[in-house]
């Protein structure tokens, strides 16, 4: 028996799964900038907060949808109304809370064999804002 063609193992793949986020934007108290400017108790209520929010914004974005097989690429968007916005290695800090949420409850192992790469981006001026969205895709 010959094995699948290149062309019909990409027919047969997974679709990605993007998870919207309305009325989120990653909490800014959570910027490596503002670090030195909290106190390290409202830093850790701060986290403890934004985790909470995650994991239950996640788990109702998902309601029945499956994810692709590991590993995985992970793309965050963020959706800001103005041009004011974090730059992107700030987004990635804040946005860790969101990924070890779904990484705790999805994967176990946020390690490169399983997610081996992030990207994240950002977007001035959308109608959509505020909107994160994060799409989970495998990797080839």
């Amino acid at each position: 028996m010959t094995p699948p063609s290149r062309r019909g193992a990409m027919q047969n793949a997974m679709p990605a799964v993007t998870l919207r986020f309305p009325g989120r934007l990653p909490n800014t108290a959570l910027s490596p900038n503002k670090r030195h400017q909290l106190h390290w108790r409202d830093q850790k209520k701060a986290t403890d907060a934004e985790r909470a929010t995650a994991f239950t914004d996640i788990r109702r974005e998902l309601n029945g949808k499956v994810f692709p097989p590991q590993p995985w690429h992970l793309s965050w968007t963020a959706h800001y109304p103005t041009l004011r916005a974090p730059d992107a290695d700030s987004l990635a800090s804040m946005l860790k809370v969101w990924q070890d949420v779904l990484v705790g409850e999805w994967c176990f192992n946020d390690g490169p064999q399983n997610i081996p790469s992030v990207s994240y981006a950002v977007v001035l001026r959308s109608p959509d804002a505020p909107l994160m969205t994060l799409e989970v895709r495998s990797v080839e």
